[in-house]
């Protein structure tokens, strides 16, 4: 995501048009931390995974900066599972 989408995109919770942010990483208390983050800054957390299987999220990756809702973000990363 560039910085112009953080600026751009935020939205209040529960907003049909509201953005996700896919969440990985190794330290589960980190994990469990950052959701609230990313919620608070007016976006929609998804839990994905390790730093390991995050590759999915990096640059030239189909995800890669495109502002996806939940719905279409787990359906993307193939974890299409209710939040």
């Amino acid at each position: 995501m560039s910085n112009h989408q953080l600026e751009e995109l935020p939205r209040p919770t529960g907003a049909p048009d509201r953005v996700s942010l896919a969440i990985a990483g190794d330290d589960p208390g980190a994990v469990d931390t950052v959701p609230e983050l990313v919620d608070d800054l007016g976006f929609d957390p998804v839990p994905f995974g390790t730093l390991e299987e995050s590759d999915m999220l990096e640059a030239d990756s189909a995800v890669f900066g495109q502002p996806l809702d939940q719905h279409q973000l787990r359906r993307a990363l193939g974890i299409d599972r209710a939040a």
